[in-house]
């Protein structure tokens, strides 16, 4: 197994080539003014057929309450 961390506005020329069976792209849109560019870069590295994983924060999404028996957390900053 190969990992590669990079910046998807600089990605080292070895890392665009197609070979990567999976591309993670977490948490990354929120910050970038051209999100097509930024998109089509980020897929270079992946081979045909791969796995592209996408996350985005969702700042309309509701909180899902914790599962039974483990207490909600309070997150540091805020009062009760």
């Amino acid at each position: 197994m190969t990992c590669a961390r990079a910046d998807v506005a600089a990605l080292p020329a070895d890392l665009v080539a197609g070979e990567f069976d999976v591309v993670l792209c977490h948490n990354l849109l929120a910050y970038v003014d051209d999100m097509p560019s930024t998109l089509a870069r980020a897929l270079a590295p992946l081979q045909d057929g791969g796995l592209f994983s996408l996350m985005a924060i969702n700042r309309h999404s509701a909180s899902l309450p914790p599962p039974r028996g483990i207490p909600a957390r309070t997150p540091p900053g805020s009062s009760n």
